[in-house]
């Protein structure tokens, strides 16, 4: 975003035209025009006489008549042409003041000037005679004898560079480097060490040697009172050190990429001018800035996040802040300039402090974030106001037209788009970037399926994530965008158009939001909304009322996810919903406290690492204990989960068992050794630990190693045995009866 400097009040604004209508009071449009045209420049001076003093030279092309007098250097050419520029501004303001203009001139620059001329002229006729004159007028004499000699040199040897450049021409571009350095050097002496030209004294102000032109990066940041104990000027960005704009002109082309669409290019332009402002204020204490080495100084760091604190800087606009020079930062980190004389350990210490500042920010920017939500929560739409705003839109949308088809003008033209993205607006929820990117293209190549038109925009926002951005329609909802394409050639600006919302200079239109709230205010709806208010109503209505499948879909369709509504756009519970939510905490407690059921099923006991010393293994037929020595290498295996035996307990019919024979069966445990790849060495060994075998060891009893592996041929043998149990246990259970 592009930031001027207001030529009556001399303070920076993004929207220089809004600022001085509503500040100043500027309601004339040619008035407001021409002091523009002030700031950006952009004032015809072909026609004229030539500024510099020894031509006064009358030509229709003062541009190119400038460029001949080699003498001046580029900066002072631009001085002249911007002395020019002023001169004819002024004039223009004067002359329109001269007609009496209908709607009356609210500002005094062209009065202002001609007071000041008259007053220099009365001034000229009067000598003062004190010692601190008489003295600043010899300084001054002094100065311009100094400037002429200068200028006889520099017209000097701008002739012997040009004569050597002719005799050089052919030559090697090596030889001619060399040769122009020699000359350079014959010249100044004591200016061929490495950077001294670039030395700048360590003094508050740093005030480039010529006036640089009104932009981005000539911003100030005042410096913080609290800080530093006293007010220092503003700082601006060192231009006259070389090495500084080549490092920031590599950095814009390494963010915006070999292909840089107009809205990374305008977040680049964002970039650059934080990061300018970071590098004038750390840059004030002079030094030879090409080092860099003014950025290795930590108190200085924090003494800039204290001054945009000062300046009622939002906490999310300072964590921008701090994010770009971290960028930054890493980036010279990774690619130092040449002229860098940072150490690795220096470059450790600046990073760590940014990160550490960012760290700090989290909290602050979390708690911004949410009262931006609790006022978010006041201005809620209603559901019914949202239909009002569909049924009166659609309304309004067929007249707008008309009324666009016969007047042909911008008004109506900017008042039909505020109709048509306030009745998109209140269905879908889409953000005001999806309605400025859609091209006409996209309009024309809508997908048909019966009477449903189906719009994806490409560009947007989160087009990465989700895709593009779907607009349904029905046949008379599209059947608007069509009658509108038939009339845009009779608009301005329409002829060669590629958005659909374009404006008169055939771009993408930037205040699609203030013609939205003018049509909002048109239908006669309460209040004054904007894109965000009606995606936050849409979002939170569809968290109230919609279920968890239905709300993904529309969070999906809206391009974000339900995480990103919940933290973003939908409201907090209000009043009502936070009450039924107390009734749930009241109801829970309510009553005596319960206590779980304990449960009497048998857990598996987990199986122990440690290799058990012998394992007992029972004879096939009578299933009588025994005792068999394992192998050390084989680990000893028991299948998953509850043995067989005792989920069978449970279910069978005869479970009046004896606690005995119930306990001593539950300690039949079925272990498999390991697989091997020859399948016939494959064994089986079951294990019977009966009380009358078990050995009593004082201390924990060692387990056997357990793993979880199966074969068939080990769970048939499991059955078998489990057959045989409960034949057992029938005739035991005989026997007592």
């Amino acid at each position: 975003m592009a930031i001027d400097s207001c030529p009556i009040c001399f303070k920076s604004f993004s929207q220089l035209s809004q600022h001085l209508r509503v500040t100043h009071g500027i309601k004339n449009l040619t008035e407001r025009k021409l002091l523009l045209a002030l700031q950006s420049g952009r004032v015809s001076v072909r026609e004229g006489h030539c500024p510099v003093p020894a031509c006064q030279k009358e030509t229709s092309r003062l541009d190119r008549h400038l460029k001949s007098h080699t003498e001046l250097t580029v900066a002072a050419r631009r001085a002249a042409v911007a002395e020019m520029k002023r001169k004819k501004v002024m004039s223009d303001l004067a002359a329109l003041r001269a007609t009496g203009p209908e709607v009356p001139m609210a500002s005094t620059l062209d009065l202002e000037e001609a007071e000041g001329r008259a007053e220099m002229a009365s001034g000229d006729e009067e000598v003062c005679e004190r010692g601190a004159c008489r003295q600043a007028r010899e300084m001054v004499a002094d100065l311009n004898s100094q400037v002429e000699t200068l200028s006889g040199t520099l017209r000097e040897l701008t002739r012997r560079f040009r004569k050597m450049q002719r005799r050089w021409k052919k030559g090697p571009a090596a030889h001619l480097n060399q040769v122009t350095r020699k000359l350079m050097g014959s010249f100044s002496d004591d200016r061929e060490h490495d950077g001294e030209e670039d030395f700048v004294p360590p003094t508050p102000l740093q005030h480039p040697s010529t006036p640089p032109a009104s932009s981005s990066s000539q911003q100030s940041i005042p410096n913080s009172p609290g800080r530093s104990g006293k007010s220092s000027p503003n700082p601006h960005f060192p231009d006259h050190v070389s090495a500084l704009n080549v490092l920031m002109e590599q950095y814009r082309d390494h963010q915006e990429g070999p292909d840089p669409t107009p809205k990374l290019r305008e977040n680049v332009s964002g970039k650059i001018y934080r990061i300018r402002k970071f590098m004038a204020y750390m840059a004030m204490e002079g030094g030879r800035l090409q080092t860099l080495e003014f950025l290795d100084n930590s108190e200085r760091l924090r003494k800039w996040v204290s001054s945009l604190r000062v300046t009622a800087m939002k906490e999310t606009t300072l964590n921008h802040y701090l994010k770009n020079v971290s960028q930054f930062l890493d980036y010279i980190a990774a690619t130092p300039p040449p002229t860098c004389r940072l150490s690795k350990k220096a470059m450790l210490g600046i990073r760590r402090e940014v990160k550490l500042m960012l760290r700090y920010m989290r909290r602050p920017v979390t708690v911004h974030q949410m009262s931006v939500k609790r006022k978010k929560d006041e201005r809620l739409i209603s559901k019914a106001l949202l239909g009002l705003c569909r049924e009166r839109s659609k309304a309004g949308i067929n007249e707008k037209l008309e009324q666009l088809k016969s007047e042909r003008s911008q008004k109506a033209q900017y008042l039909l788009y505020g109709y048509m993205t306030a009745f998109l607006a209140s269905i879908y929820g889409h953000r005001c970037g999806v309605y400025q990117n859609m091209t006409i293209e996209e309009v024309r190549n809508a997908v048909h399926t019966s009477d449903t038109w189906l719009i994806n925009v490409n560009m947007h926002k989160t087009n990465q994530a989700f895709g593009p951005a779907q607009i349904a329609l029905s046949k008379e909802e599209y059947g608007w965008f069509t009658r509108f394409l038939e009339i845009k050639d009779d608009l301005v600006g329409g002829p060669g158009a590629t958005f659909f919302f374009f404006t008169s200079s055939k771009k993408p239109c930037k205040n699609l939001n203030n013609y939205f709230q003018a049509a909002w205010a048109d239908m006669g709806l309460p209040g004054s909304p904007t894109f965000t208010d009606l995606r936050s109503a849409i979002a939170t209505h569809a968290r109230n009322a919609a279920d968890t499948e239905s709300r993904t879909k529309m969070a999906r369709f809206m391009c974000h996810d339900t995480r990103t509504a919940d933290k973003f756009y939908a409201c907090n519970l209000t009043a009502k919903q936070a009450w039924e939510h107390r009734t749930l905490f009241e109801t829970a407690l309510e009553g005596p406290d319960a206590t779980p059921e304990k449960n009497t099923e048998s857990r598996p006991k987990k199986a122990s690492r440690k290799r058990p010393a012998a394992a007992v293994q029972p004879d096939s037929e009578s299933m009588s204990s025994a005792t068999t020595t394992e192998d050390e290498d084989e680990p000893v295996f028991q299948e998953s989960g509850v043995s067989a035996l005792e989920s069978d307990e449970s279910n069978s019919e005869d479970h009046r068992a004896g606690p005995s024979a119930i306990a001593q069966c539950r300690k039949l445990t079925v272990t498999l050794t390991p697989l091997k790849r020859n399948p016939h060495k494959r064994s089986i060994q079951k294990v019977m630990k009966s009380p009358s075998s078990a050995k009593s060891t004082p201390g924990k009893p060692k387990r056997p190693k357990v793993q979880k592996v199966f074969t068939p041929q080990a769970i048939a043998k499991a059955k078998v045995a489990q057959k045989k149990v409960k034949k057992m246990l029938k005739k035991r259970s005989q026997k007592k009866k």
